[in-house]
Order: structure tokens, then sequence, then C-alpha cells
């Protein structure tokens, strides 16, 4: 139980690639556009112990208590992994300086927002906090996962060496997987002889998929992506801002909690020992805990993002700074250097962040006679050698055809 939400996590992860191609469609040829991204972070919890999951290990106590000694008062952990591929008409096939396009994705997402506490009575128990009260206020789980099928509708306008381009995606979207919890106020007390816990929770949400709902698709929705770019000799410039819609779900159970489970008449050493019984019988006599089934819509996280890029000589340098709204996320800012070669042009980036801290990242874009570009790196290269102590482990690619 204790573990389900990290291993799915790493399941949702681990075979992904990932993050920051910023292609866009120009003004010469028909192109097909691949990107795909994906990671897993967390603000406080290291890679060595993250990667226990993902290579099957014990996590013995001395690794417990140096990410707990790392934790912050309120700590992010999350994945993300999104693919899709979009082919685009060149401008003005059909009409005068316009630009259409399809494609299809997908995306998928898991964050949580958690304390100290919460993390320390995980992996430690509840035992060695008797006669204490845990503080879990202000925590946030977020699962998504969904389809979509995108049309794009753009202009292009040339004007001396410069290019300015609009566009917009219209996305039909079909929704697979979705949870949320908030508990803005809520703590654990376990007594001191361990004869009861007492789990309170006010102003606190729950909405999950009903588990009778077994198909693949559990929900429709709608989604707009907002794009513009201008282009010149030296400088691009691309503002973005992704995934303004809803999913109205078929089939969601959802409670509104202001109450306190207590569990009585046992003595317990974790409270993730209790078994199922003892937790079915508290749902049943608890009475304010009423759940609800219906269809709603929930809002999509949305994408906030900005990218500049100048070139000086053979050498550029770049910024990229996003924010997401309506899930767990810090506002994100990364730079980069490149130096550019016949065929390919290395980079590394400095970030900081999303859901973790400080990210170092290596990368390289790949040119074949103007008609293939290729994209490949990762944000965070510290993943990939010294675990014991980087908090992100990610990588991306893109790919550009022109036709």
């Amino acid at each position: 139980m204790k573990l389900r939400i990290f291993n799915y996590l790493i399941l949702l992860t681990l075979f992904t690639s990932a993050q920051n191609n910023f292609f866009k469609p120009d003004t010469i040829k028909h192109q097909l556009i691949i990107n795909s991204f994906g990671g897993i972070a967390s603000s406080s919890i290291t890679q060595n112990f993250m990667n226990k999951f993902i290579f099957p290990g014990s996590i013995n106590k001395e690794l417990k208590d140096e990410v707990s000694s790392n934790m912050n008062p309120q700590n992010l952990f999350g994945g993300e992994f999104s693919n899709d591929i979009h082919f685009y008409l060149r401008p003005g096939s059909l009409t005068e300086n316009g630009f259409w396009g399809i494609g299809f994705g997908h995306n998928s997402e898991l964050n949580i927002k958690f304390t100290r506490d919460l993390f320390n009575l995980t992996f430690y128990g509840n035992q060695p906090y008797a006669g204490e009260k845990l503080d879990f206020n202000n925590t946030s789980f977020n699962l998504l996962s969904y389809s979509y099928l995108d049309f794009t509708l753009g202009k292009i306008y040339i004007k001396d060496n410069s290019t300015r381009s609009y566009w917009i995606d219209l996305g039909v979207i079909l929704g697979h997987s979705y949870m949320k919890y908030d508990f803005p106020i809520a703590d654990l007390f376990t007594e001191s002889n361990g004869n009861y816990l007492d789990f309170s929770i006010s102003n606190g949400e729950v909405s999950i998929i009903d588990k009778l709902n077994d198909g693949f698709i559990k929900g429709f929705g709608g989604k707009i992506n907002l794009n513009y770019s201008y282009t010149s000799e030296k400088t691009n410039l691309i503002i973005q801002a992704k995934n303004i819609g809803a999913i109205h779900w078929n089939s969601l159970m959802s409670s509104n909690l202001d109450t306190t489970f207590r569990f009585e008449g046992i003595e317990v050493g974790n409270i993730f020992e209790l078994s199922d019984s003892v937790i079915n019988e508290v749902d049943i006599l608890d009475t304010l805990v009423a759940s609800r089934k219906n269809s709603s819509f929930a809002l999509l996280p949305i994408d906030l993002n900005v990218y500049y890029k100048r070139k000086l000589g053979k050498s550029s340098i770049d910024l990229f700074m996003r924010h997401r709204l309506f899930t767990n996320y810090d506002p994100y800012v990364r730079v980069g250097f490149y130096y550019q070669l016949p065929i390919l042009t290395p980079g590394f980036t400095l970030g900081y962040g999303g859901y973790s801290t400080t990210q170092i990242g290596v990368n390289t874009e790949l040119n074949f006679r103007k008609k293939l570009k290729i994209i490949l790196g990762t944000n965070n290269i510290i993943g990939a050698i010294v675990n014991q102590k980087s908090m992100a482990l990610d990588a991306y690619l893109g790919l550009k055809l022109s036709i």
C-alpha cells in the first residue's frame, strides 16, 4: 500500500523520453514533427532512493534517514510522460500565408505535494511518533492520463528577414485515468500506547474514477493550444499557452471530507498494517464520509511556456521559462549554451524548479542536409552519474522531417 504510489509513477515513466523540443512549422515545406518527453523528479527525494523502486531492493535505515533529513516542511515529487506526432502542410498550399496540421498524442502525469511527516509515516510507520500529532497540511495528489487528436490552424507573415507565426491547436480528448486528493488541513495522532489512531481531515476533497468503470475511455473533453513565434536571422522566440481545456469524466466518485477517522480497540505499530476489514468497517460506520457518483468536468493542467534563443556566431544561448497551473509544480527556468559544428550542435543547460531543484543537462542537435533535424538530451545528467545527490532524471527526443 505505502509503495503503490511510487511504483505506479516509476512504471509510468520508466520507458519514456523527454523534454523541451521547440520545433514549430516553418515557411518552406510540408513537415512531420515528433516530440517525446518524460521523467521523474523531487525537491527532496534523491535518485538513489527512487532507484529502489525501479530496480527492486531494500531501503535501509541509513538511506531513509538521509532522505528524511533532507526534507523540507513541504515537498514535491512528480513525473510526466508525453509524446506526440504532427503533420503540417506547407504554408500557402491551401490559403495565402496559412498552414494546416493534424496530429495526435498522449499525456500522463502523477505528482504529489507532501510534508516531511507524511514521508516519515510512510517509511518509518507511526510507532516512533506515539503521543505525537503528525502534520499532513496542504497534501495533494494528482493522477491524470489522456490521449488527444489535434487540428492546427495558423498564419505566417514574412517581412524583410523576419517571420511571425500564429497558430492554434484544437484538440479532442479521450480520458483514461483521473485521481485527485486535496487535504488542506489534515493530521494523524497515535495514542501513546497505540490503542487508537485519529486521522483528522478538514475541507478535504477526493475524486477518483469508479472501480467498476474498466473501459479504456473514461471521459471526453477538449483543449486549445495558443502559439506565437518570431524568427529572425539571429533570434528565435516562442510563447505558448497549452492544454487550456477540461475533461468530462464518467462515473466519477467524489467525497468532501470534514471528519475524523478513529481506529480504536487495536494495537498497531504501523498504520499500513491495518487490515482491509478494519478499514472497510470504518468506512461503513462513519456516516460523515458520503461519496457520490456523478459525471464531472476537471480542468487540465495548463502549461505556460516562453522560449528565447539568440545566435552569437557559431555559438548560441537560450532561455526557457515554464509554469503549470492547476497542479503541483514550481516555476521552472532553464538557460543553455550551444556550439555549432558541421552536423551536430552540442550544448549544456542549467535549470531550477519544476518538481526538483538545481539540474544540469546536456543535449545535442543533429542536422542532415536541412531535411532532418533531431534533438536529444537530458535536463539532468547528474541523475545518471551521481544518483546519491541528484533529485531528477529525465531524457528527451524530438524530430523534424521536411518533406
